[in-house]
This record gives structure tokens, C-alpha cells and sequence, in this order.
């Protein structure tokens, strides 16, 4: 089978620090390429894979812009993707972003859903569902979730044409794996600097728990007003646990998530995966989380990790 696959304009493949959906995207063309498929990979220039790349852009732009920006370079992305992938004669083209193609395209199109349930997200896929598209969950909560709104807009949960619920993958092969014996005595948090991630939750947490903290945040330029607000107060208020150490990666976030005795998953609210407790688990590190979003469909409750219905009840699991 020849698969088209579209990854986002913003980060290369795989990406060398943050990107959940790259990793994701990097893992499947890999494992698709080695099972015998021929793939071609539509990414940003400098992206490394074993398949066929096709550059959609120049470089990888990042996320230190505007909407009306970001737009403007999804388009020229996913305009060059999908008339190629027509050109090309693709079998079925794997698409990871949001990109409507305007023209008639042959192949059939699977798109995995990596974001949240918003209003505008359920109108443009239930458009997208009547064109023939078919929907990948990432978790199954995140399927309930856009089938309710989907049940409320319009009374019929199957105008969102969902074909399954597939978990983000992780290739544990090539991750190491640190035994208790290699832990070290702090906790850690990774992800963006963003209210949905909850950064400023996990600070409080380690603070309530009076365990040390090490941080492993991106903070980018839209980013910066929440760290400066909600954020760096906490950190200046709890320098002597929490250390902030930037934006990680390769061996440098092995290092972080295996000699960690836990991680804490802070989001608050229904997040539709979170690679990050699975990349911990891989790690062999527990995960502290909420019993919410797909966590309770990641965690083994007492074996893997813990889920809280609070953060008071996160502290106490520390």
C-alpha cells in the first residue's frame, strides 16, 4: 500500500525537542515503512525518516507567530501535500492536521484527531465526515466527547465519521528503560508552558507534597504572558524544590523522565492523550494524574501510576 502521510508544518521529523505530533507521526511512518508499505512523507526540510520525503516547506517555521500566520502556512502546506499525494497515485492518505484541500482528491482520506473538541473543530469535520473522510480518536474519551457535542449540535453522534480509537504510539525498543534502583529523589514535569498542561498546578502540587521538582517546559512567544503571570511567581516563590530546566530532549529527557520517581500529568482538564505519561511509563516512571481525559484509560491505577480526583489528592500520592 503507498501512504501518503501529512505531518504539520511547524516541527521536523522527528522532532529533536517538543512535538507530540511529530513523535507520533515519526513512529508511524517508521513502523509502516518497515512493515512493508511504500510511504511518503509530506513534512518541513531537514526532517529524517526512512521513507520518501517530500518537503512542504523551506523549515521548520515553529509556533513563535500569529493565527492569521499560522493559516497563511498551513494552507501553502497542505496544498502542496495533497496535490502531490493526487499526483503521486496514493492509496490513502494519513492526514495529521486540520487542512481542508479544496480540489477533488482519489485516494481516501484518514484523519487522527490529536486536538480537543471545540465548536468550530465539530463543524469542520462533520463537513469533512460528508466528503467521505473517516476519523481516527486518539483516546476513547476523546470520541465521547466530540459524539456528545456532535449529538447535541445536530442530533446524530455518527455525523462524525469515526472509524476507531487508536492510542498514540511509542516505540519502547528504543527507549531506556531506568530501574528503581537509578532513581533519583525528585519529580518531574514535561510539556508546554500552558494553562491546558497545568504547569502552574504541578508547582503547587510539589510544593503541597514538599517533594523536589524539576520542570522540562517550552515557553514559547504566545506562551510567555501565561509563565510570566501564573507561572514564574510560583517558580520564584518555590525555588528551593522546583528548578525550571527548559526545553529538553534526546538524552538530556531520557535522563529526566528515568530518574524520576514519578511524573506529574497536571492537565485539569479532558485531555485527549497525553504522550507524556506514556513516554514516562516507557521510562519506567509512574504517572500522578487527574482521573479525567484519557488518563484513566492509560493508567494502571496503582500499577502504573496513580489518578487523583484533585490535586490535594495528587499531593498525597507523592
Amino acid at each position: 500500500m503507498h501512504i501518503a502521510m501529512i505531518a504539520p508544518p511547524w516541527f521536523p521529523i522527528p522532532p529533536p525537542k517538543y512535538g507530540g505530533i511529530e513523535q507520533v507521526v515519526f513512529n508511524l511512518v517508521e513502523a509502516f515503512s518497515e512493515a512493508g508499505h511504500q510511504v511518503t512523507l509530506f513534512a518541513p526540510k531537514g526532517s529524517l525518516t526512512s521513507a520518501e520525503l517530500i518537503p512542504t516547506s523551506d523549515v521548520a517555521v515553529g509556533l513563535d507567530m500569529s493565527e492569521a500566520e499560522k493559516v497563511l502556512i498551513n494552507k501553502a502546506a497542505g496544498d502542496r501535500a495533497y496535490s502531490i499525494a493526487n499526483e503521486i497515485g496514493a492509496d490513502i492518505i494519513h492526514d495529521h492536521t486540520d487542512y481542508v484541500f479544496g480540489s477533488a482528491v482519489h485516494a481516501p482520506i484518514v484523519r487522527t484527531v490529536h486536538g480537543p473538541m471545540t465548536d468550530i473543530a465539530v463543524g469542520r469535520y462533520q463537513q469533512m465526515s460528508k466528503n467521505g473522510d473517516r476519523f481516527i480518536a486518539i483516546s476513547q474519551r476523546q470520541r465521547e466527547i466530540f459524539e456528545q457535542s456532535a449529538f447535541e449540535t445536530a442530533g446524530d453522534p455518527s455525523s462524525l465519521a469515526f472509524a476507531d480509537v487508536i492510542h498514540n504510539p511509542i516505540d519502547a525498543t528504543h527507549t531506556p528503560f531506568y530501574s528503581a534502583a537509578e532513581k533519583e529523589d525528585y519529580v518531574a514535569f514535561v510539556g508546554r508552558c500552558h494553562w491546558e498542561k497545568g504547569p502552574s498546578h504541578a508547582i503547587e502540587v510539589a510544593r503541597d507534597a514538599g517533594v523536589r521538582l524539576k520542570m522540562a517546559m517550552r515557553v514559547s512567544k504566545p506562551e510567555r504572558m501565561y509563565f510570566d503571570s501564573a507561572v514564574k511567581p510560583l517558580l520564584d516563590a518555590n525555588r528551593d524544590l522546583v528548578e525550571f530546566v527548559g526545553e529538553l530532549g534526546g538524552q538530556e529527557r531520557d535522563e529526566l523522565y528515568g530518574k524520576s520517581r514519578a511524573l506529574i500529568f497536571s492537565s485539569a482538564w479532558e485531555e485527549p492523550f497525553g504522550l507524556t505519561m506514556v513516554e514516562a511509563m516507557a521510562h519506567g516512571t509512574a504517572v500522578a494524574a487527574l482521573r479525567r481525559g484519557s488518563a484513566p484509560e492509560i493508567i494502571n491505577d496503582g500499577v502504573t501510576g496513580r489518578l487523583s480526583s484533585d490535586f490535594a489528592e495528587m499531593a498525597q500520592t507523592l
